[in-house]
């Protein structure tokens, strides 16, 4: 079968420029972190992010380039891209990463066809694909050797991506995304989600709050699972991860007011949490934690989940 001409490669950025722009919360957690971690959880980062910015349209290329990136992922191309060049230097003889990327890879291209999810099983294996991936790549970087470690970093990516969600409501039905489940009662079509009446703004509200109650769960367990992680990339991950909480919990707050548009949580407003967390993370850590399967009821046959 021929294939369609190659996208030309992309032109690399600094990865901490990156981080900076569009990581705010990663990048303030970032300083928590010994510097070989911080550098190499921070050229991962940039990865992601460009895959997701080619996801989104805000950089060129769309559904064919992200196709193209998949093959040279899966070796199917050569690896041309400068991206993933670094990506297969930095993850070199870790089968599992690769692994990763490519369901990353099938998420972001599930995102360039009509999104409207029906049921939370599309939901959970979504945020598996675009964010739990994240947790599994990043975590031996952070020093999370264990295998038991990968269910929780799985976890704490997805309550992140379920934040996202439920921040995002508005925005993504925009770009003609529905994220949040039909049979929960959101709206049937994103059109709806962008100019509401009451009706759909009060029943969408409730979906918000299911979708925020669920991300509590996947955050305990996430948080529960930094035990495995070396004691500064635990610091700097509870940092992330209690800022990035604080995102939907402020939400919740406001009266899940997702029709006013996207929450956010000011450098002041992360200082507190971000104190809270350095000092629940101190100290010696507990004792290493069983994961609750029943997380994963969705997630039968990824990588990295665990299904038993």
């Amino acid at each position: 079968m021929m294939r369609s001409p190659s996208p030309a490669p992309a032109v690399r950025q600094s990865p901490t420029e990156v981080l900076k722009n569009n990581g705010r919360s990663f990048y303030w957690a970032r300083f928590f972190l010994a510097k070989e971690s911080s550098d190499k959880a921070t050229e991962l980062y940039a990865f992601c992010r460009y895959l997701d910015d080619i996801a989104d349209g805000d950089l060129p290329g769309g559904l064919p380039k992200l196709q193209w990136l998949r093959d040279q992922i899966t070796g199917a191309l050569p690896a041309t891209d400068p991206y993933v060049r670094a990506f297969h230097t930095l993850t070199e003889n870790r089968p599992l990463a690769r692994q990763a990327a490519d369901e990353l890879l099938t998420g972001l291209i599930r995102d360039q066809d009509t999104v409207r999810f029906e049921t939370e099983r599309e939901l959970i294996r979504y945020a598996y694909r675009v964010a739990g991936t994240v947790g599994l790549l990043m975590t031996p970087f952070l020093g999370g050797r264990d295998t038991r470690a990968y269910p929780f970093a799985i976890d704490l990516g997805v309550a992140m991506q379920l934040t996202n969600i439920a921040r995002d409501v508005r925005e993504d039905a925009g770009m003609g995304r529905r994220y949040l489940p039909g049979e929960w009662g959101a709206a049937p079509d994103p059109s709806g989600l962008t100019d509401p009446d009451p009706s759909v703004i009060r029943a969408t509200r409730q979906a918000v709050l299911r979708l925020l109650d669920l991300a509590e769960r996947y955050y305990t367990s996430g948080t529960t699972g930094l035990v495995f992680l070396d004691p500064n990339a635990r610091r700097a991950i509870t940092v992330a991860a209690t800022v990035y909480r604080e995102i939907g919990r402020k939400l919740r707050r406001t009266g899940t007011n997702w029709h006013h548009g996207r929450v956010t949580v000011s450098a002041l407003g992360k200082l507190r949490p971000s104190l809270s967390a350095l000092l629940q993370s101190t100290g010696t850590a507990p004792a290493l934690p069983r994961h609750d399967s029943r997380l994963h009821a969705h997630l039968d046959g990824l990588p990295g989940a665990n299904n038993g």
